[in-house]
């Protein structure tokens, strides 16, 4: 069957709405993918893992999470070069949870037909474990992930403090209106600043770090805390370098774990696919096809009329022996013969999809 018959028989239009159904992004790869099968053998596989998804929707709860952040990630993994933010990462350790959660459901639940593609998916419980470790819920850096991110932000605390109760004696000093804009400290390029009239001078001493758009604002340093807003600029560089280092080691176990990751992920679209195919069906009229020697289509819709029109769509039934190679169709105009064709045409192609 060539593209041209697919298209005119509206299999990619039957794949849409078959998509929107869809949550997983991975499983509507594999949808969009999807073409009739040649074979029997490979029909009939297929077959058996969707009679056994149909089977599992309709008893066990089973959650198929949205995975798009994840898709967004993934092409990435294989890129020995490629750095992850912390919240891709969270997506990383999300998937894998997730696949990992659904892999032991099925398997709880007696899955068999499910197995081989079960198989090639992988807890990877040392990425997820570590990548715990280090971020929180929010995706941000744990104080402990390693012992001197935590004495750099221990230290870091200290030195902030002391700023903070250095600028404040000077905000709340006796002539502090007469040259302090708004009772606030701010920051600017990384360093602790007092919002000050531009006649601050004549009360203290210090650097401007920035202006505001009137220019009525001088966002100053007092030079009292130049010395330790140096050291705060130089500890922050220090943990921008031991986050650095973290990371890079998780990005590192994962690029080692590659192939492991890949497999997991390829294999859980395929489960993917056929759970939300069999959630697809399972409120709808649908039957296992048979095949066989005698063509027989026994109270067929025309899957996008039911789609579309549901209790109005008209069932078609037709039989042909072995041997009968040629059928009529007839009828008036605008009969619904070719309606009829492409019911047959298109049930057909989505039975050889499995």
């Amino acid at each position: 069957m060539t593209d041209s018959h697919i298209e005119s028989l509206e299999f990619p239009l039957f794949r849409q709405y078959l998509r929107g159904s869809f949550v997983s992004s991975l499983s509507a790869q594999v949808l969009e993918k999807l073409e009739p099968f040649g074979d029997y053998e490979t029909i009939k596989m297929r077959q058996d893992v969707m009679e056994e998804a149909l089977g599992l929707v309709k008893s066990v709860s089973l959650r198929i999470e949205r995975d798009e952040d994840y898709l967004a990630v993934y092409p990435r993994i294989n890129d020995p070069l490629a750095f992850f933010e912390p919240q891709e990462l969270m997506e990383i350790r999300k998937f894998l949870m997730n696949a990992a959660a659904l892999k032991a459901a099925l398997i709880d639940a007696g899955a068999v037909n499910l197995k081989a593609y079960l198989k090639g998916m992988s807890a990877l419980s040392d990425i997820t474990t570590a990548i715990g470790e280090v971020l929180n819920d929010k995706g941000d850096i744990r104080d402990d992930a390693s012992p001197r991110l935590k004495e750099i932000r221990n230290e870091l605390q200290a030195v902030r403090k002391k700023i903070h109760n250095s600028l404040n004696s000077v905000l709340y000093s006796l002539n502090a209106e007469k040259f302090i804009q708004e009772l606030v400290i701010t920051e600017r390029s990384g360093r602790f600043t007092l919002p000050c009239k531009s006649n601050f001078r004549q009360y203290i001493d210090g650097i401007v770090h920035d202006r505001s758009a009137s220019g009525q604002t001088l966002f100053v340093e007092p030079e009292s805390t130049v010395s330790m807003n140096n050291t705060h600029h130089e500890l922050k560089a220090e943990e921008r370098k031991e986050i650095f280092r973290i990371l890079s080691s998780i990005i590192r176990s994962i690029y080692e774990k590659r192939r492991e990751v890949r497999s997991t992920t390829e294999n859980y679209g395929e489960v993917a696919f056929f759970l939300e195919t069999a959630q697809f069906y399972k409120q709808k009229p649908h039957c296992m096809p048979v095949f066989g020697e005698v063509l027989e289509f026994d109270r067929v819709h025309h899957p996008i009329i039911l789609l579309e029109k549901k209790n109005d769509s008209v069932p078609l039934s037709i039989r042909m022996e072995k041997g009968e190679n040629i059928g009529v169709i007839s009828g008036p105009n605008t009969g619904g013969k070719t309606a009829a064709l492409k019911s047959l045409g298109l049930n057909h192609i989505i039975a050889s999809c499995g």
